[in-house]
C-alpha cells in the first residue's frame, strides 16, 4: 500500500504597500476590502494583498516528505525573490513522482 505523503506550506506577503500604488488602484482595493470587512471586520490589505497574485509574492515554500519507510524529510526555500524560490522548488518536486 502507498503511503508517501507531501504536504506543503507557502507564505506569501504584499509586494509593496497599498500607498504606492496609484489612486485608481488604490481606490478599487480599498473598496473590495471594505466590502470583505462586512463578513470579516479584520480583513485587512496584508492579508488580501497576500493571497491576491496581483498583489502579492511567495517569500517561502515549506515541504514535508513522508516516505514509504516512515522517513520524514522536510525542506524550504525562502528569500525575497520568488523566482528563485521557484526554480529551486521546482528542482526538488521534479525529482519525485
Amino acid at each position: 500500500m502507498l503511503k508517501s505523503h507531501l504536504a506543503l506550506d507557502i507564505e506569501t506577503v504584499p509586494v509593496k504597500e497599498l500607498n504606492e500604488y496609484s489612486p485608481i488602484i488604490k481606490e478599487k482595493v480599498l473598496s473590495r476590502i471594505e466590502r470583505a470587512q462586512d463578513r470579516d471586520p479584520e480583513f485587512s490589505y496584508e492579508y488580501f494583498a497576500s493571497i491576491h497574485a496581483d498583489f502579492g509574492k511567495i517569500v517561502c515554500i515549506s515541504l514535508g516528505y513522508i516516505s514509504d519507510d516512515d522517513d520524514i524529510r522536510l525542506k524550504s526555500f525562502s528569500g525575497d525573490d520568488e523566482y528563485q524560490i521557484l526554480i529551486e522548488f521546482n528542482k526538488i518536486v521534479d525529482k519525485h513522482q
